[in-house]
């Protein structure tokens, strides 16, 4: 008979006990404890869900911020030399610049479109930026153009640890607020 309470007291000493896993599910043994009712539980669940976004929103606003208005933080700029007869360019490159600081982005989808002297689209390329650093500079190549006099570019998808969470996302003017 004196072995029933020692192992109740026993297995509740162990179970409060343990790393910050045990500890964090606490609450779900605690609720399991309790008689069920849905609404009280959801409301808990809501609380609960609420915390983080409170505690968050300045930060997930300035990553809105960057996300919706990315060619302001991966600055691009297009050089070419144009071609001495007729339109064209022969060598052009875009170089594009980080400055945000402490993030990095794994990953950025750029499109690039030649134009011709009226303004009107005459091909667009695509290129992948990969590991851009802090105040990095990434160069690319743009292939010569027999009609192309002007290169507008910018960043379109983007992935990051620090921004997407390792997802790749559309940015700029394409950017989805979630």
């Amino acid at each position: 008979m004196k072995r029933i309470p020692i192992l109740a007291i026993a297995t509740i000493f162990l179970l409060s006990c343990g790393d910050n896993t045990t500890k964090k599910e606490k609450p779900e043994v605690i609720d399991k404890a309790l008689p069920y009712d849905s609404a009280v539980q959801e409301s808990v669940i809501d609380t609960i869900q609420a915390i983080p976004k409170t505690i968050d929103t300045s930060i997930n606003n300035d990553i809105k911020k960057i996300l919706s208005n990315i060619d302001r933080y991966l600055i691009s700029k297009a050089k070419l030399t144009p071609r001495i007869t007729g339109d064209g360019f022969s060598e052009a490159t875009v170089t594009v610049k980080n400055i945000l600081q402490h993030i990095t982005i794994q990953n950025a989808f750029m499109e690039v479109n030649i134009l011709t002297a009226d303004d009107k689209q005459y091909r667009t390329d695509f290129y992948t930026l990969e590991n851009i650093e802090p105040g990095s500079v990434k160069i690319i190549q743009i292939p010569e153009s027999s009609r192309g006099v002007k290169i507008r570019s910018h960043i379109i998808k983007l992935t990051s640890d620090s921004l997407t969470n390792g997802e790749t996302m559309m940015v700029g003017q394409n950017y989805i607020k979630n």
